[in-house]
């Protein structure tokens, strides 16, 4: 298993440049979510409504399928959290596209949540 920088993933806020703060501040998080279910999408954006984190705001991107997860996740690597249902086109394509995100693209930093 590959190891990850821990001074990478738990670098104290205060050691930010001052240039890295003022655009973090303007920059939204990106919140992937994926279901293919509308309601869900709309009930997980008025739940998040208003939600600030460190300075910065969240934006959204939406898939209705593993696949559309799949294209967002290349397009976007800067996704900050991928909130993921695990049953939709079929009963484990959400594990499939977690399977995708770490393994295939090998991509360790995006925050996985499972529903």
């Amino acid at each position: 298993m590959a190891s990850i920088d821990n001074d990478f993933l738990f670098q104290d806020e205060h050691e930010e440049s001052e240039e890295t703060a003022t655009s973090s501040s303007e920059t939204p998080w990106k919140i992937l979510i994926v279901d293919d279910e509308k309601d869900v999408h709309e009930v997980t954006k008025m739940a998040l409504s208003g939600f600030v984190f460190k300075n910065r705001e969240l934006t959204y991107l939406h898939a209705y399928s593993a696949q559309e997860g799949k294209a967002l996740v290349r397009n976007h690597s800067d996704i900050a959290l991928a909130i993921v249902d695990v049953v939709m086109e079929t009963e484990t394509s959400g594990l499939e596209l977690v399977y995708f995100i770490r393994q295939t693209l090998k991509n360790r930093l995006i925050r996985l949540i499972l529903r």
